[in-house]
């Protein structure tokens, strides 16, 4: 199960808010963690939420500010923070957002698991939305545009993280989704993302997956798109990178179904 919580935000001078925002908002928070837990997070190699900010194209000054969380830890520990903060001050910047409004959802894995390994049909593709700047490190170096192989292979490591019932720790078949998915359509462009005085390169924008084989691999790379919208996708999700949103696709009578939420 994982507990995830929408905080629609406004910057109270009107203020642009960008995606960057987020690892501010982050610094704040920790701030405001016990000592104890603080320092656990910081030694822990994943951290057990994703978070991003999504700024309206409309209004630059509004935006929404979304966490997931992981593990009964830090629903107990974190939640609170964000729920009954009404405005959250930045550290630098002069920039100053309160909160319009508050929301929180649980998902229990369970569904999507029965869903995806049971439902007569299957998608035929998959649109995955890069919301907030995200990138992979592939051979020490950031990647400047994705790979179905890194998508499978983050999808899959921060499927991990997931109280799922469900446990992938079969190399093999990971390796056979790596080889057996493929991107058949995108538009994405160079969106970098500032944090701790460096420069990321990143990207938004969407690609379009698929995947051939047998129907086994497709249910199982099924469940894992299920998945990233509430994982996120890539390195540094917890400092705001990677946010995402699925769009599932299917035969004939084309329907589109999304997990996102």
């Amino acid at each position: 199960m994982t507990t995830s919580i929408r905080l629609e935000l406004e910057e109270t001078h009107r203020a642009p808010l960008v995606a960057e925002d987020a690892y501010c908002l982050y610094g704040w928070l920790m701030e405001q963690l016990p000592p104890a837990y603080a320092a656990y997070l910081h030694e822990e190699g994943e951290r057990p939420f994703c978070q991003y900010l999504l700024p309206s194209r409309e209004e630059r000054h509004r935006a929404v500010y979304q966490w997931t969380l992981f593990s009964e830890d830090a629903v107990q520990t974190v939640a609170p923070i964000l729920l009954n903060s009404t405005s959250f001050p930045f550290r630098s910047g002069g920039k100053q957002v309160c909160v319009r409004r508050a929301e929180k959802e649980t998902f229990r894995f369970e569904e999507a698991v029965e869903r995806c390994f049971t439902a007569p049909a299957l998608p035929s593709s998959y649109q995955l939305r890069f919301l907030s700047p995200t990138t992979f490190k592939t051979e020490n170096q950031y990647a400047l545009f994705p790979t179905a192989g890194l998508v499978v292979k983050s999808a899959a490591s921060r499927f991990a993280l997931l109280d799922s019932g469900v446990t992938l720790q079969d190399e093999e078949a990971i390796r056979q989704l790596v080889e057996s998915a493929r991107i058949i359509g995108y538009s994405l462009h160079t969106q970098r993302y500032s944090m701790k005085g460096a420069v990321i390169p990143g990207f938004t924008g969407w690609i379009r997956l698929a995947i051939h084989g047998p129907t086994s691999m497709k249910r199982l790379f099924w469940l894992l798109m299920c998945a990233l919208p509430h994982t996120g996708v890539g390195i540094k999700t917890a400092l705001g990178m990677g946010g995402c949103t699925v769009e599932e696709s299917f035969p004939k009578t084309e329907e589109v179904f999304s997990w996102n939420r």
